[in-house]
């Protein structure tokens, strides 16, 4: 008994000259194919997840610097407003 109607058709034997019933196993080239696609994309998908991570991670880097450097620049008087400014503005130096 066959496995299955795809996997099975009726091949004459010129050996012993009667009709018999041949199973094939494998895959299709459509199958392979579509296998294939399927792979390939996510693949694709994969490795798109990966690049946003490592871009994220180095955003994320660039904002720790930055929050850990400001204190340091506020302490040097890079944010203090020049007095020159202040009086232009009306404000008590």
């Amino acid at each position: 008994m066959a496995c299955c109607t795809r996997c099975t058709n009726v091949k004459w034997s010129g050996v012993s000259g009667q009709w018999s019933l041949a199973t094939t196993h494998g895959f299709t080239l459509a199958e392979t194919l579509i296998a294939s696609v399927v792979l390939a994309v996510s693949v694709v998908a994969v490795s798109g997840a990966i690049i946003a991570s490592q871009q994220q991670t180095t955003v994320s880097q660039e904002d720790m610097i930055a929050i850990s450097l400001a204190p340091d620049l506020s302490l040097a008087g890079v944010f203090e407003v020049p007095q020159v400014a202040a009086m232009a503005l009306g404000g008590a130096v």
